[in-house]
């Protein structure tokens, strides 16, 4: 295992600036000095983890996995440059003494910063500026059963900041710094025949971004990961590790569906036994918890740390995976309200559908299509329900903003805090032209946080992560395409399966079922109740105010009639375990 992980802080040209970095060159083997001799880049990368040039004295570097090129960023625009990158990358530069700073669209990579001595330092993660402890308002949001979006998007370190993944950092000398807006969604102008070529490259191109000497994918069976696992054998044919688990139960058809696309692979496949896994919910005290956030895959961080140390004995650097898959090729339902107001005789054909499939309630239908709440005022109304008990999920929903609802064991003062903290967000804007291309994109972000988590996990037993689906030109691709055209409860994914015609078999390409994983969840929080019953016997949650844990300890021995006291529990324990690793290491995050 290794501790060396990538990372890096960055100022603008001032002897302020520097003096504000003192404690990050001790433990900094990288360093990049603006042209006065004062660090403007301080960090940790391999060689190959770093393109830089300099012209008309602008510095320019891209930190990361990408395929771009020293001579591919001469003569264009800062703005230019992040609109032609793919892989997974930061880009940093600086102009006249002044920084910039930029993450990726999909937030897969992010930019925070804090003022230290009076002035902005930048850098790739929150917990390497904290100095001043958690924030329990910011904690409490986290509780939230199904989260909270962009709305919860800030750091639970106080004083640092984070800046939008559409946005960038500006500093100059001496403390100035706005954050600025510098991309917007494209139009959903395209049709689903217009949008299959632009898909189809982009993820060529994302694939190609992220390839490595050795590789390993998984190879669950669903479209997603077979889609990446045929570009790959397009790319480096016998060159790659696949993997898959065996059926945890009979009506698990996961396995059927990858052996029936590995007979087409050329990959060394592997098939490991359910059985002899780490189980769900389990491997508290043996997994790294990363200080960044809470992590929301914390039921399967015990199993990503498994799979990080059989690729790394497979030989494997990079491992692939089909994360954000869903978020992008399963339309949210949301389209339907733009629809209506657009091409309402479309919209009548696609309601009769998904009643008939689905079987939605007509009043349900009625009152979802007739919402015309501002974005604002939706917030509004999901904060002020906050405090409400979760019903079990079937109600129809295209709001902008999703109910809001805290685990039943919450607080009252956790649901007062998690809504002032909510409130204060300063009039936020969605993200997207419309409800559909907003959620979307607040669920590719979402995404993107619990994979960058995860990558950094795996990063600890030398395999990096690849998501192909979160790179910034195929979310931009996907975007672009109608979502009424790929959407409807017949057809399954049909954007993703006509992007990969011709490129995964037609037989594999058929399937219209996904692994369901409920009985496998269910059995490991069975195993391990008792040890997570311990873990809230002296709870940080409960020392902060915001849980009664004799609440999470009747979920544990309760009968679940629904997967409502699961969703719960998984947030409430994902904000202990991590705040249980911040009181255990805080001495030792930089400062």
């Amino acid at each position: 295992m290794t501790e060396s992980l990538d990372w890096f802080v960055a100022v603008a040209d001032g002897d302020r600036e520097a003096h504000a970095v003192r404690g990050f060159l001790a433990r900094a083997p990288q360093r990049i000095d603006h042209p006065s001799g004062r660090p403007w880049l301080l960090g940790r990368w391999a060689d190959d983890r770093l393109v830089r040039v300099t012209e008309r004295g602008v510095q320019i570097a891209v930190l990361g996995v990408t395929s771009v090129t020293a001579s591919a960023l001469r003569g264009r625009s800062l703005d230019e440059i992040a609109g032609l990158l793919r892989g997974e990358w930061h880009l940093v530069a600086a102009v006249d003494g002044c920084l910039s700073v930029r993450g990726m669209v999909s937030g897969l990579r992010r930019v925070s910063y804090s003022l230290i001595d009076g002035v902005p330092v930048a850098a790739d993660r929150d917990d390497l500026l904290a100095s001043d402890g958690v924030d329990p308002a910011v904690v409490a949001v986290q509780l939230l059963t199904r989260g909270a979006g962009q709305l919860g998007d800030v750091p639970a370190w106080r004083g640092v900041r984070r800046v939008p993944p559409d946005s960038v950092l500006h500093t100059r000398p001496g403390g100035g710094h706005r954050v600025e807006r510098w991309w917007t969604p494209p139009a959903p102008e395209r049709s689903l025949a217009e949008g299959v070529p632009l898909v189809r490259g982009a993820l060529r191109y994302a694939v190609a971004a992220r390839l490595a000497p050795s590789m390993s994918a998984d190879l669950s069976g669903g479209m997603d990961s077979t889609s990446i696992c045929f570009l790959l054998d397009a790319y480096r044919p016998g060159e790659f590790v696949t993997q898959v688990m065996s059926a945890p139960d009979a009506d698990f058809d996961d396995v059927e569906w990858a052996g029936r696309a590995a007979a087409y692979l050329n990959s060394k496949h592997q098939v490991l036994d359910v059985g002899e896994l780490p189980s769900a919910f389990g491997g508290f005290d043996a997994v790294w918890t990363d200080l960044e956030q809470p992590h929301g895959w914390i039921r399967n961080r015990w199993r990503l740390q498994d799979q990080a140390v059989r690729m790394a004995a497979a030989g494997s650097v990079a491992h692939f995976t089909g994360a954000g898959g869903d978020e992008l090729f399963r339309p949210w339902v949301h389209h339907l309200h733009t629809l209506v107001r657009t091409r309402p005789w479309q919209a009548l054909r696609s309601v009769r559908a998904y009643r008939r499939f689905a079987r939605w309630p007509l009043g349900q239908i009625v009152r979802a299509l007739a919402d015309r709440r501002s974005y604002r005022a939706n917030v509004l109304d999901a904060i002020a329900g906050i405090g409400t008990p979760e019903r079990a999920s079937g109600v129809l929903d295209m709001s902008w903003v999703a109910p809001l609802h805290l685990p039943p064991w919450a607080t009252p003062l956790a649901a007062e805090l998690a809504a002032d903290q909510l409130r204060s967000v300063d009039e936020p804007e969605p993200l997207g032209r419309d409800r559909a291309a907003h959620t979307m994109l607040e669920g590719v972000r979402t995404c993107a946080a619990n994979a960058r988590l995860t990558d950094r996990l795996m990063r600890r037993f030398g395999v990096r992560t690849a998501t192909p689906f979160l790179d910034d030109r195929v979310v931009e691709a996907v975007l672009s395409v109608r979502q009424s055209d790929h959407a409807g409860p017949v057809r399954y994914k049909p954007l993703l399966a006509a992007a990969m015609r011709g490129i995964v078999p037609d037989d594999v390409l058929g399937r219209r079922t996904k692994g369901e994983f409920s009985s496998e969840v269910h059995l490991g929080l069975r195993r391990n109740r008792a040890a997570i019953a311990r873990l809230f016997e002296d709870s940080e949650l409960a020392r902060l105010g915001l849980i009664d844990p004799a609440g999470v300890r009747d979920v544990l021995v309760g009968v679940h009639r629904d997967n409502l006291g699961v969703i719960a529990l998984e947030s409430t324990l994902a904000c202990e375990v991590w705040l249980r690793e911040v009181a255990t290491r805080t001495a030792r995050v930089v400062r």
